[in-house]
């Protein structure tokens, strides 16, 4: 019994599939290979002061579905967390964050699966 549990456990918690450079090449409006997926910056980046002064942490970026035309994200960088529309058009990324605040370029290899986002890599 105690096995079961553990396959099941196990199973739940698994990665998501692998993209493949087809999913990746195909998406035109939403980014559905990207959906579901939560993305951590390969260094920490800066996270505000703490009492010792200066702090850094990994940074985040959770992508989900939204409608044919875009997907949505959260950032988690710095003390600051970003949501907003991300549209795919093939393996290059527009983020927008909110009306006021203009685009975040951004770029997904499917070779090396690392997002580039703001200028910034995520795993």
């Amino acid at each position: 019994m105690r096995a079961a549990i553990t396959a099941i456990w196990l199973a739940a918690c698994s990665s998501s599939p692998a993209v493949t450079p087809d999913d990746v090449a195909t998406q035109n409006g939403a980014c559905t290979a990207l959906e579901h997926r939560t993305f951590t910056s390969e260094a920490p980046g800066e996270c505000g002061l703490g009492p010792n002064g200066p702090t850094s942490c990994p940074w985040t970026i959770d992508v989900q579905p939204f409608d044919a035309q875009a997907s949505t994200f959260h950032w988690h960088h710095s003390d600051v967390e970003e949501a907003g529309g991300v549209s795919c058009h093939g393996a290059v990324l527009t983020g927008r964050p909110g009306a006021s605040q203009g685009m975040l370029p951004g770029s997904y290899d499917t070779a090396t699966h690392v997002l580039v986002w703001d200028g910034v890599r995520y795993l």
